[in-house]
């Protein structure tokens, strides 16, 4: 499965099991479905997700397509995976939530994604700017690439953080894994950052890894507006601003028979130009390795703890992008003529 439409902005508790009627609406990206993944406002632990992919609202007459259930683990966001359906890109399918879930779907109220909206209580009543925080995954049907992403998600407990003011001499980056086999080409970038006065500009580094940390600058990115800031909590005083970042497609190469690790870092200006500026890091989650801070040189700052983020973009298949082709007027071995191209 590829991540497809990645609605990951968060605002409020959106909707309890309980009210019953619960749905998303959206569009794919791709012609094949293959599975969808809600977030909670607190991690569910022993309890039943079920997912249905539909044409139609239910009471609409509309058609299931396909379905699935999971078992949360302790996590704050759950998936649901099914056999690849066939669907129309562009045409708005409903993504049916039941089962057994006691903590409130995450969502926003600011319409974060055009393409759809909520529906909940007895009948799907429809909520326009409403969206819940979900995700849909496909299969590219054996093509060249997809869309796909690495996160580490947001606990909402903000336990801490790492410096990553421009106003400072500490940098904050964390790693981004290359699958076996497929190069990954970044184009979004949503992270959590303490800060009061909001995000006005941030310097994007990229670097190679050297012994499980930032090695030699790759690449980089500076003065990037984000794209979207929304403040999701807070603590120590300081607002918890969840960022995306649009970034010129950056790519990734990967290798053959083992995984690529490179790094990540976000130079941040707040709206004071302060050296008040953290990357958010959590405890209860980790994706590779954890975050590294520069003070001198780079060092783990605790080993329990990872940046939270979402790093997105496209996989494709190292020398599956493309192949032989050529233009040809055949001869007809009448050999009827010629043009003189002596030298």
């Amino acid at each position: 499965p590829l991540l497809e439409v990645n609605q990951s902005s968060t605002n409020t508790c959106m909707a309890n099991q309980s009210q019953t009627g619960l749905a998303q609406s959206y569009k794919p990206l791709m012609p094949n479905a293959t599975g969808a993944g809600f977030q909670f406002t607190a991690a569910s632990t022993g309890e039943d997700l079920n997912l249905s992919l539909w044409d139609g609202l239910p009471n609409a007459g509309g058609t299931m397509l396909a379905s699935g259930t999971t078992v949360t683990t302790g996590d704050v966001w759950a998936d649901v995976f099914w056999d690849p359906v066939s669907v129309t890109v562009g045409d708005t399918y409903y993504i049916v939530m039941e089962g057994t879930v006691s903590q409130c779907y995450a969502g926003d109220l600011n319409n974060p994604y055009p393409d759809g909206n909520v529906f909940a209580n007895p009948g799907y009543q429809s909520f326009p700017t409403f969206d819940y925080t979900f995700r849909t995954y496909s299969c590219d049907g054996g093509g060249g690439g997809g869309t796909c992403a690495e996160e580490n998600p947001n606990d909402f407990t903000f336990e801490n953080g790492l410096n990553c003011s421009s106003a400072t001499a500490f940098q904050a980056a964390n790693d981004v894994t290359v699958a076996d086999g497929e190069d990954f080409e970044l184009s979004q970038i949503t992270a959590s950052i303490f800060a009061n006065g909001g995000i006005s500009l941030v310097d994007v580094i990229y670097y190679d890894n050297v012994g499980g940390f930032p090695g030699a600058v790759i690449g980089s990115e500076a003065g990037l507006v984000p794209t979207s800031q929304v403040v999701i909590g807070s603590n120590f005083g300081l607002d918890v601003n969840e960022i995306v970042l649009d970034v010129t497609p950056f790519t990734f190469a990967g290798q053959n028979g083992s995984p690529t690790t490179y790094w990540i870092e976000l130079s941040v200006t707040d709206g004071g130009s302060s050296g008040a500026v953290y990357w958010v890091v959590t405890s209860s989650t980790a994706v590779g390795n954890p975050i590294a801070l520069f003070d001198g040189f780079w060092q783990t700052f605790d080993p329990a703890f990872d940046g939270v983020y979402i790093f997105d973009g496209t996989c494709t298949p190292i020398g599956g992008g493309g192949g032989t082709c050529a233009e040809e007027n055949p001869n007809d071995f009448t050999f009827e003529n010629g043009l003189n191209c002596s030298s």
